[in-house]
């Protein structure tokens, strides 16, 4: 179904088909048939939907935490507000810049837990599973070691805004 036909349908029969597809059923018409159109990619919205202005600076603060840094950075912070003061083609810019993060982010958020995580056997580990593990430790003793951010991510950030 094309993105024409859908904007035909009413909310409720849009959310039934997301639905039926294992899909969220939350946000508006427009979101709901970007979910529809693009079932197997993950659509980033960064407008607000009364300003129409992108939100550079919640995509920079989203992008850090999911790629693992420590919430609240002052630096992140910092970038942050610097960014949302641009003017909205320099915005632009930043992001097609920030494109591999924002697509690493995406494909990879970090999963916080509320409960404690239980100790399994070792032999009950898969071998991917366990490459698995060892690199997301290796990328937490990386970001711990950098201060709370990932070291890509930051210097990307710095070569546009620079250094604080």
């Amino acid at each position: 179904m094309n993105r024409s036909e859908l904007k035909k349908k009413k909310i409720p029969e849009l959310k039934e088909m997301l639905k039926q597809a294992g899909k969220p059923i939350s946000g508006n018409k427009d979101v709901l048939i970007d979910r529809l159109v693009e079932p197997d990619q993950e659509v980033i919205h960064l407008t607000g939907s009364k300003s129409k202005k992108l939100k550079l600076g919640n995509l920079i603060i989203n992008i850090h935490n999911s790629l693992g840094g420590v919430p609240d950075h002052p630096y992140v912070r910092s970038v942050a507000k610097q960014a949302d003061m641009l003017p909205e083609e320099k915005k632009h810019e930043v992001v097609s810049k920030l494109k591999p993060h924002i697509t690493k982010a995406v494909k990879h958020p970090v999963v916080q837990t509320t409960k404690p995580i239980q100790k399994v056997a070792p032999q009950q580990i898969s071998a991917k599973s366990q490459k698995l593990k060892d690199k997301v430790e290796s990328e937490l003793k990386q970001i711990k070691k950098s201060g709370g951010m990932n070291t890509e991510f930051k210097k990307s950030l710095e070569a546009l805004f620079g250094k604080r």
